[in-house]
C-alpha cells in the first residue's frame, strides 16, 4: 500500500450508514459532508465513470459488480487497471460503430422534442396575433346604417351642410356651426392651416362619421338616411398618395370600375394625361406595378389614380391635396387632367398650394373650428384677410426660392 494511501481515510458503509474507522460519526450530515470533502480532488474523474456507466448500463453491457470495481479502483485508488477492466469489457462487446449509432439514435431522440418545442412557441405567436384578429373582427362600427336606410341612386351632386358641429371627443369640438350650400357642378376649396378640421369635413361627408349636431344632405337627403355603400359609389377621391396595387398598369385603373373595358380604360387614361407616359412603359398598360407603385413616380402614380377616378365617373369629386407632392411641370399635367375629371361634377379640394383653387366656384378659409371667409379667389384677395396673408406668405417663399 502506497503511503498515500495508507494515510487516506477508509470508508466502511452499508446500507445501515457510513462511520470513519476509529471514530464513531456524531450524526449522518457531517458523515456525508466530510465524504463530499474527500471526493472533491476525484471530480474529474468521477464525471469520466459516471460517462462510461451510462453508456455500459444503457447498452446493458456491464454489471454492477463491473462497474463498482472500476469505480473503487480508479477513482479511490488512482488505478487504472480498474478503468481499463471496464473499457476492454466495452470494447470486447461494443464496435465504435455501435457507440457512433447510438449516439446519432440519443440526437435523434432529441430533435422531435425540440421540434416540439419551436412549434409551441410559433403556436403561441400565432395566439398572440389570433387575439388582436378577433379583437378587430368583433369591433362594432361606430357608423351604423339606420333600419329603414334607403340606396342613393342617380344624383345631381347637390350638398349642403346645415349648422353642422362635430367633436372627435366629447366636449372637444373640431367644427363649430359649419353651413354651406353647393350646387351640383361647383367646385368648393377648403383652406386652412393644418389641423383646422378640412379633412374632418371630407370625412364627414363620406359618413366615416356621423355628425354630433345639424346635419349634411346630397340632393335634399339626409345622409343619415342613406345607406354607406350607395353614398361613397357616389363619391369619387385622389388623395396626396396614391396607393397602387401589385398587378398590371391596365388593373389598377380598372380598380375605379372593375366592370370597364380595355378601351374604356384606355380612354380614362387618356383624359388623364397619362397614356402618354403609359406608352413608354416596357409593355404599355402590360406592365406591372410593385406594390404601392415604388417603380412609378409621385406624379405618375397621381396621374393613374385621376384616370381611375374618371373611370368610376362619380358624381361628387374629393381631391385632397392632389398636387402637393409633384413639381411645377408635372402639376401642369395634373392640372389639366383635373379640369376635366372636374367638368359637370361637384368638387371639394383641399389644397395648400393655393395657385391651385384661383378657378373654385367658393373658397371656405377654415380657422378656429369654423368658417372665418368665403368667397371667389379674387374676393379674398381683395378682402386682405386671413386668405390673402396666406396667399402672399406663399408667393414670398416661392420668390424667395427662385432667388436662392
Amino acid at each position: 500500500m502506497t503511503k498515500a494511501s495508507a494515510n487516506r481515510p477508509r470508508f466502511v458503509g452499508g446500507s445501515g450508514g457510513s462511520r470513519l474507522t476509529g471514530e464513531k460519526a456524531r450524526d449522518r450530515r457531517g458523515t456525508l459532508r466530510r465524504l463530499a470533502d474527500y471526493l472533491q480532488p476525484y471530480h474529474a474523474r468521477l464525471l469520466l465513470v459516471a460517462a462510461l456507466v451510462v453508456v455500459a448500463t444503457a447498452l446493458g453491457l456491464a454489471g454492477p459488480a463491473l462497474l463498482g470495481r472500476a469505480i473503487d479502483a480508479y477513482v479511490l485508488h488512482d488505478d487504472i487497471d480498474g478503468l481499463a477492466l471496464m473499457a476492454a469489457a466495452l470494447q470486447d462487446a461494443v464496435s465504435v460503430g455501435v457507440i457512433a449509432a447510438f449516439v446519432v439514435y440519443i440526437m435523434n431522440f432529441f430533435r422531435p422534442m425540440r421540434g416540439i418545442a419551436m412549434v409551441y412557441n410559433q403556436l403561441q405567436s400565432a395566439l398572440a396575433g389570433a387575439e388582436r384578429i378577433f379583437a378587430v373582427l368583433d369591433e362594432t362600427p361606430s357608423v351604423v346604417d339606420a333600419p329603414d336606410a334607403v340606396p342613393l341612386r342617380d344624383i345631381r351632386g347637390a350638398v349642403s351642410f346645415d349648422s353642422v358641429s362635430f367633436a372627435y371627443q366629447p366636449g372637444e369640438l373640431v367644427l363649430s356651426d359649419i353651413s354651406l350650400d353647393v350646387q351640383p357642378g361647383q367646385t368648393i376649396a377648403l383652406v386652412g392651416p393644418t389641423g383646422a378640421g378640412k379633412t374632418t369635413i371630407i370625412s364627414l361627408l363620406s359618413r366615416f362619421y356621423d355628425v354630433s349636431a345639424g346635419c349634411i344632405c346630397i340632393d335634399g337627403a339626409d345622409i343619415r338616411d342613406l345607406t354607406q355603400d350607395s353614398i361613397r359609389a357616389q363619391l369619387g377621391i385622389v388623395l396626396q398618395d396614391t396607393f397602387l396595387f401589385s398587378g398590371t398598369v391596365m388593373e389598377n385603373i380598372r380598380y375605379g370600375r372593375l366592370d370597364a373595358t380595355d378601351d374604356e380604360v384606355i380612354e380614362a387614361a387618356r383624359l388623364a394625361n397619362a397614356d402618354g407616359f403609359i406608352h413608354l412603359l416596357p409593355r404599355d398598360y402590360q406592365t406591372q406595378v410593385s406594390e404601392k407603385g415604388h417603380n412609378f413616380s409621385q406624379g405618375q402614380r397621381q396621374l393613374l389614380a385621376i384616370a381611375r377616378a374618371i373611370l368610376a365617373d362619380p358624381r361628387i369629386l374629393i381631391l385632397d391635396e392632389a398636387t402637393s407632392s409633384v413639381h411645377t411641370r408635372t402639376e401642369i399635367h395634373i392640372q389639366e387632367a383635373l379640369l376635366r375629371l372636374l367638368e359637370g361634377r361637384t368638387a371639394f379640394v383641399i389644397a395648400h398650394r393655393l395657385s391651385t383653387i384661383r378657378n373654385a366656384d367658393q373658397v371656405l378659409v377654415i380657422n378656429d373650428q369654423r368658417i372665418i371667409e368665403r368667397g371667389t379667389h379674387d374676393q379674398l384677395l381683395g378682402m386682405g384677410g386671413f386668405y390673402a396673408q396666406l396667399y402672399h406668405s406663399q408667393h414670398q417663399r416661392i420668390e424667395e426660392m427662385a432667388e436662392v
